[in-house]
């Protein structure tokens, strides 16, 4: 898999089920499904926890402190190509 894109489901339960049934290692089923040891970890972590491999929802992470003003200047200097305010 590429980072930062999600396991599809149906490999979710591939892993699953070459640890639960065929009663793999780690190390075997990551070599067999030619995924890394962590998506192996998490996934087994998601399905012990919940008893499912669906994806939790995202949360949707700090709340931003700029505002207002600050952001149409800031896109604008963005949008122009400047990146220091005092115009060096």
């Amino acid at each position: 898999m590429s980072e930062g894109h999600p396991t599809p489901e149906k490999l979710r339960w591939a892993i699953v089920r070459a640890f639960h049934e065929e009663g793999l290692s780690y190390g075997q089923v990551t070599h067999l499904l030619c995924i890394g040891t962590a998506t192996v970890s998490r996934v087994l972590r998601l399905y012990r926890e919940t008893g499912h491999v669906v994806p939790r929802p995202r949360r949707d992470g700090n709340f931003s402190p700029i505002r207002g003003k600050v952001v149409t200047q800031l896109k604008r200097m963005v949008a122009r190509g400047r990146t220091q305010p005092c115009g060096n």
